[in-house]
């Protein structure tokens, strides 16, 4: 809901260690393997960026929204596969994947 506080919450499932940002927001920070982090005082539209620190890995994100809390969660997996690198959380609510 655009009219209350957002939250993306990031959990890296994948073993290893990656490198997250909001775009134009923030420099790139690191995610050790099984760690979260939640992200706040943004305004849409918002561009994160999650990507492996190491090249030779893929990651796929699987996305979920606790309205309870006004959270989308992005659950970070490794892939077999090019995947998303890109979320997108636009200022209508919707979230886009690239």
């Amino acid at each position: 809901m655009t009219d209350k506080p957002q939250r993306i919450e990031v959990n890296n499932k994948t073993g290893i260690t990656l490198d997250y940002l909001i775009t134009t927001h923030t420099d790139f920070r690191t995610l050790k393997p099984g760690k979260s982090v939640t992200l706040t005082n943004f305004s849409t539209p918002v561009f994160v960026n999650i990507n492996p620190q190491e090249s030779n890995y893929l990651v796929a994100y699987t996305v979920s929204v606790t309205a309870k809390t006004n959270t989308l969660v992005v659950n970070v997996t490794l892939a077999n596969k090019l995947d998303n690198r890109t979320l997108n959380l636009d200022e209508t609510e919707a979230v886009y994947l690239y």
